[in-house]
């Protein structure tokens, strides 16, 4: 069974002595603070005007980037 610490003193020295379990932590605090937001679905957004500004096949070329941004941010 896993051991918590029980106060903000013994986190921050886990915190410490692991890296990569804060690395972790703040990478899945990101996720979940970003999950169904703008700002997530905004490369997919950037990346399908640069394609649409293509001639003749930039629209087609930009539906699986639409897609990727609607999926993110309905």
């Amino acid at each position: 069974m896993a051991r918590f610490p029980k106060n903000r003193a013994s986190y921050r020295s886990l915190c410490r002595k692991e890296p990569r379990m804060r690395t972790t932590l703040t990478i899945l605090l990101l996720a979940f603070s970003l999950s169904g937001c703008g700002v997530a679905a905004a490369p997919c957004r950037g990346v399908s005007l640069v394609l649409k500004m293509i001639p003749w096949v930039g629209h087609a070329a930009a539906v699986p980037t639409d897609a990727c941004a609607e999926a993110i941010d309905p």
